[in-house]
């Protein structure tokens, strides 16, 4: 199993969003969620893209957003 290394941040993010935008989670709701993912992610390889540049290239080609092709 592989992990970027973007994607705590965007967990972060979006509970955040949850939290403080939409309330729809408490932060204690929040925090538990959060403690889970670092849970699954220890058990995950974390990755990062080999070539942003080719990543940004291939982007551009296919008409999708980078965060999709790393």
């Amino acid at each position: 199993n592989y992990i970027l290394t973007l994607t705590i941040y965007e967990v972060g993010n979006a509970l955040w969003r949850e939290t403080k935008l939409l309330k729809r989670l408490t932060i204690d709701e929040a925090e538990e969620v959060m403690r889970a993912i670092i849970t699954l992610i220890k058990f995950m390889q974390v990755i990062e893209p080999q070539d942003p540049i080719e990543v940004l290239r291939i982007s551009n080609e296919i008409e999708t957003t980078f965060y999709i092709r790393t």
